[in-house]
């Protein structure tokens, strides 16, 4: 697999392929470039036979702080991003072999709704989820409906609607991850990485890849929803509540750089 994309490391320990977001100064925030790299490494997974599981991971202090507002703030995110972004996400949560992510720190916006596609979720102690897109006067793509079947309807809203932000053993309690480990990120990475080469080693290749297709198939977004969510989207996208946002988060990132000169 190609390693030299700017804003991914990407590593293999035997037949497991370790992608890890590359941005540390900005939490790992995805900005156009991210995303294009990660859709092509995801995909290289899917066609490379010797790969047998993979493992998403963050470099840095978090696993993933969302979408790089100050970006699309600056309308440096054009509007074919939003069908890109749920275009990889699909294909994360259906490439036919295991995909495990290891989280530490941030697990916001962006970072949890690639987590949401993923067939296993590992979290350090510390780790924090949120999907705060409505606050910022967007939708969180179509992970509310992948959250929902994780945790319920109830808590679900809570998430997306009041921005509530849950620590990792209300996440683990409320079935949104399936592991806690305390040791930081490198205990993460390195049980995830473990638990992937178990399942390269042991699991049928095919049989693994059919029953994974079958348990994704009452769940699929079909393409109205898709079309339906992108309308909604760019409304938002064109509303004064979302410029409200945009233009007071660039205030304060100026605003820190401008203490920091």
């Amino acid at each position: 697999m190609h390693n030299d994309l700017a804003n991914l490391r990407i590593e293999r320990d035997g037949a497991v392929a370790v992608i890890g977001l590359n941005r540390p100064s900005k939490l790992n925030a995805v900005d156009l470039d991210t995303l294009l790299q990660f859709n092509a490494a995801l995909a290289e997974c899917e066609h490379d036979e010797s790969v047998r599981a993979i493992v998403l991971s963050g470099e840095g202090s978090s696993f993933c702080a969302g979408i790089d507002l100050t970006a699309l703030a600056e309308e440096r995110i054009p509007r074919s991003f939003f069908p890109l972004w749920e275009q990889t996400m699909w294909l994360s949560e259906n490439l036919p072999k295991p995909v495990i992510c290891a989280i530490h720190g941030h697990c916001i916006g962006a970072g949890l709704q690639l987590a949401l596609t993923c067939d296993l979720r590992i979290a350090d102690a510390r780790a924090r989820f949120a999907l705060p897109a409505a606050k910022e006067g967007l939708i969180p793509s179509l992970s509310p409906h992948r959250l929902w079947r994780f945790v319920g309807l109830g808590r679900a809203r809570r998430m997306v609607l009041f921005n509530e932000t849950w620590d990792s053993p209300t996440a683990l309690d409320y079935g949104l991850i399936d592991e806690v480990v305390d040791s930081g990120r490198e205990g993460v990475l390195e049980r995830a990485v473990a638990q992937a080469k178990t399942f390269a080693e042991d699991l049928p290749t095919i049989s693994f890849a059919m029953c994974k297709k079958a348990l994704s198939l009452p769940r699929h977004p079909d393409e109205d929803l898709l079309a339906g969510y992108l309308a909604d989207q760019e409304v938002c996208l064109t509303h004064p509540d979302h410029h409200k946002a945009a233009n007071e988060w660039l205030a304060r990132v100026n605003g820190k750089a401008g203490r920091r000169t």
